[in-house]
């Protein structure tokens, strides 16, 4: 619009493709993950293959922070097992990087103003640099 702000649509589909591939760290291992949207916050599914395996969803909330996207961890859960503190703070510092990754070069090009969520989607609204 006139004031130079644009709106980019993430769908959960959208969102499963950049993060599908999973990610592996020296500590942790995580394969065939997909997301769903909600208007409280993305979850996401996968599997867990190291240091434990377990069918594993982490509920993820993005907020604006300094003109970027922070997604804070809200729970973890993996199958029936009660995962350590210590493997929580991993996966959840794990989490937030792999997607900053992901969304970099949005940032190189846009200033974050806000974030929606809503049924299947997520909408970004920024200003171009």
């Amino acid at each position: 619009d006139k004031f130079g702000d644009i709106t980019i649509i993430f769908t959960s589909d959208d969102l499963t493709n950049l993060i599908n591939e999973g990610f592996s760290s020296n500590k942790i291992i995580m394969k065939d993950m997909y997301t769903i949207i909600n208007p409280k916050n993305i979850t996401i599914y996968g599997t867990l293959t190291k240091p434990i395996s377990s069918k594993i969803s982490v509920e993820v909330v993005p907020k604006v922070e300094n003109q970027k996207i922070q997604f804070s961890i809200g729970k973890i859960t993996a199958g029936k097992v009660t995962i350590p503190l210590y493997l929580v703070s991993q996966i959840s510092n794990s989490f937030t990087n792999m997607l900053n990754d992901k969304f970099e070069p949005l940032y190189e090009k846009t200033q974050i103003t806000n974030i929606n969520l809503k049924e299947n989607k997520m909408e970004i609204i920024g200003k171009l640099k």
